[in-house]
């Protein structure tokens, strides 16, 4: 068998933690792009754990004293019909205590859609409001300001503002379309690569950008230094520091790992490329 990929250090594709526990050493990753050869044989099956949480409605007299909120999981392989009937048994577990789900597993699958708070309903904004403010407690609000601006910018594209509120992917991002057009040290088709790349990510986090406007302000940020570290002349790009600009980037990414999974991927393909520019 032969694999044909990309050899990585572990420390500069976000696997600080994992890298730093071999002492005295490097440890290398090999991202692989092909596999030619090799016997085919049927591969071993491996299980996965869904997690719920579910609110149950009744005090639990046997067993004390429990939060309101539990969680419950269960071990199947990831196949449509073993999902659907873990989706089924983790239904079955909350009744057992006059409880309901409250959350699903997984994000591409329409399995337990209908929960409070589902990743299809937190996706399309139509989630339960008065369960998140029962799980978070109180929300006060400090500034009316932020309120007006997450308003404003709904209706209008232009509106762009500093320090905690939104600000305008479309405004942050263009600068980082001219840096690259601008760029005498980058041939044309890096340049078009590279916008893609830029465009794929800005798509991923539009949906995120009034919910989460201070990771989305990171990220671009993150974007803009990677693609000027990028853009220089061949001569004057040191890989350090375009090994570090790119591992700033994907590490910023991960802030919204949890509600835009394919931000982080859009934005570990743009590291990876921007890192083989050296």
């Amino acid at each position: 068998m032969t694999l044909t990929g990309r050899v990585r250090f572990l420390q500069n594709v976000g696997l600080e933690e994992i890298g730093n526990q071999q002492r005295g050493t490097r440890p290398l990753i090999l991202f692989v792009e092909k596999i030619e050869g090799g016997a085919k044989k049927k591969p071993e099956p491996f299980f996965v754990s869904p997690v719920v949480m579910f609110k149950r409605e009744k005090e639990w007299i046997d067993y004390g004293y429990p939060p309101q909120h539990q969680y419950t999981f269960v071990n199947c392989e990831p196949t449509e019909a073993q999902l659907s009937d873990a989706a089924g048994w983790m239904e079955r577990y909350a009744a057992q205590f006059e409880g309901e789900l409250v959350t699903n597993f997984d994000e591409q699958s329409p399995l337990l859609a209908d929960a409070p708070l589902s990743y299809q309903r937190l996706m399309t904004k139509t989630y339960d409001k008065p369960i998140i403010q029962n799980l978070l407690g109180k929300v006060v609000v400090k500034s009316l300001k932020h309120l007006e601006v997450r308003e404003m910018i709904m209706t209008q594209n232009n509106v762009k503002v500093g320090g905690n509120a939104i600000i305008n992917i479309d405004s942050e991002l263009k600068n980082v379309t001219q840096t690259i057009n601008a760029s005498t040290g980058l041939k044309s088709m890096q340049k078009s690569k590279l916008d893609d790349l830029v465009q794929q990510l800005k798509a991923e986090l539009k949906p995120i950008e009034a919910s989460h406007s201070e990771e989305v302000q990171a990220i671009t940020a993150s974007v803009q230094k990677a693609v000027n570290a990028a853009s220089k002349p061949e001569a004057e790009r040191k890989k350090p520091f375009i090994d570090l600009s790119a591992d700033g980037l994907l590490r910023t990414a991960k802030l919204v790992a949890d509600v835009a999974p394919a931000a982080v991927h859009a934005a570990g393909q743009l590291a990876t490329y921007i890192q083989g520019l050296v």
